[in-house]
């Protein structure tokens, strides 16, 4: 990556952010609250796992868990 950025320069900034910065990316909040509420849950393959996330942010969403 570094070696690509290098060879780019020219048009490509980069810019280091902050690993967890809730005030500058407001959704970070919300996929914490996701990922504490899926703790229990295990799924066997992508449908299963896109569709307990929807239920969760509905749920979260109306101010149930």
């Amino acid at each position: 990556m570094t070696t690509f950025a290098e060879a780019n320069a020219d048009w490509l900034r980069i810019y280091q952010m902050p690993a967890y910065a809730p005030e500058l990316n407001p959704d970070e909040g919300v996929w914490s609250l996701l990922k504490r509420a899926m703790g229990n849950f295990v799924v066997a393959n992508l449908p299963g796992l896109v569709r307990i996330i929807k239920r969760k942010l509905r749920r979260s969403s109306t101010g149930r868990t």
